[in-house]
């Protein structure tokens, strides 16, 4: 489960990256680069003109979908590319995303399985972390993030897709010098282990 990837739908590859498992609150002093670039509470953007640019934005999109099919037991075999995918809308406070790069995790791959269905009312699709930039603002969203902004960000679901929606929260800017390969193993895998290792074990050097 240590990966994220980008969708490339020109060419329908995969390119695998390292990433892992889950937090978000201690992410804005995980990094110099990330605690001088104020992620998420000192944007360069503000809201204006945001829902906009969602009227160029296609209505289908290409997603990663597990085939029914085909046996879970075939591993990752059983995702396949999926084009005619509805692309979801932002709901109040929320941020529509143009997905670069998703990060692969644990409950991906539980999920899978079909061993942990996905909570109510969240995206039945796979992909808990992603990074992309922003395209477009819900209702009441724009206050930390603009247009064009590139995030990362904690999802619901809905991150092996070409487009995802989140709580606008629940992005982070990427810093100068992440790429967005990087940044997509950020809100769930790197938070997690700081948050584990560091804050709550103590490890000191």
């Amino acid at each position: 489960p240590l990966a994220s990837f980008v969708l490339q739908p020109a060419t329908r590859k995969f390119n695998m990256r390292g990433g892992m498992g889950g937090v978000m609150g201690a992410a804005s002093r995980l990094l110099p680069r990330i605690e001088t670039d104020a992620v998420g509470l000192l944007p360069r953007g503000s809201g204006g003109g945001s829902r906009r640019a969602m009227s160029s934005i296609p209505s289908t999109q290409k997603a990663v979908v597990v085939d029914p099919s085909l046996s879970a037991s075939l591993g990752p075999q059983c995702l396949v590319l999926k084009d005619g995918e509805p692309i979801p809308m932002p709901a109040k406070g929320q941020v529509l995303i143009k997905v670069a790069y998703a990060g692969v995790n644990r409950p991906d791959v539980v999920q899978r399985k079909g061993l942990y269905p996905p909570p109510k009312g969240h995206s039945p699709t796979l992909g808990l972390e992603a990074s992309g930039t922003i395209v477009g603002l819900g209702e009441g969203a724009g206050q930390m993030f603009a247009v064009g902004d590139r995030v990362c960000a904690l999802l619901n679901g809905g991150g092996y897709a070409e487009y995802t929606t989140a709580p606008e929260g629940s992005c982070l800017r990427i810093p100068d010098g992440v790429t967005l390969a990087e940044a997509a193993s950020l809100p769930e895998a790197f938070c997690t282990v700081w948050a584990n290792v560091f804050d709550l074990a103590g490890l000191k050097a």
